[in-house]
């Protein structure tokens, strides 16, 4: 009796273990040339300004890296593959508009990647891209997850701060 007590005991609690990790706000980690070092976990978006790094507390709440993590379950995001190609100005997803050029360029200058890091209960992936030719609009599969983190990030005042900062004359 005792042993089926403790049996049933230990099921409940890994049942509330589990349903308490799939409760909690996910893990995001999200590298934009544009915005610098987003970390959910940390609380806080790391870029350079006026050259030198600088990190500010950003609070995103629960409710919406919940609906951030919804954007990336419902987009595939847990089963894309590590590298995504860049997106080209012919591959605007029409959240970005519909403009296309009428000559694409034919060479690429390096530049800094995006990556892309969720860790949602037992779901972990992370994706990469570079930016395309210096267009930065990300490629269809995470159009708009980056849509939805952007969104969260530039409602931060935290944010637009850190952006609208005049750094020294030299």
């Amino acid at each position: 009796m005792r042993a089926m007590f403790f049996s049933l005991f230990c099921l409940f609690m890994a049942g509330c273990a589990s349903s308490a990790a799939q409760m909690a706000a996910p893990d995001i980690e999200y590298d934009s040339p544009m915005l610098g070092h987003y970390d959910s976990h940390a609380g806080t978006l790391t870029a350079l300004q006026c050259g030198k790094p600088a990190s500010v507390a950003v609070v995103v709440g629960e409710r919406r890296l919940r609906a951030i993590a919804h954007v990336a379950e419902s987009n595939g995001f847990f089963d894309l593959p590590h590298e995504l190609k860049a997106a080209q100005p012919e591959d605007k997803p029409p959240a970005f508009g519909e403009i296309k050029p009428l000559v694409k360029p034919k060479a690429c200058k390096a530049c800094p990647g995006y990556r892309i890091k969720i860790t949602d209960g037992t779901q972990v992936n992370e994706v990469q891209w570079d930016c395309g030719c210096g267009d930065s609009l990300p490629p269809a599969p995470v159009a708009d997850l980056v849509l939805a983190l952007n969104g969260a990030l530039y409602d931060s005042p935290a944010v637009t701060a850190m952006q609208s900062a005049v750094c020294p004359a030299n």
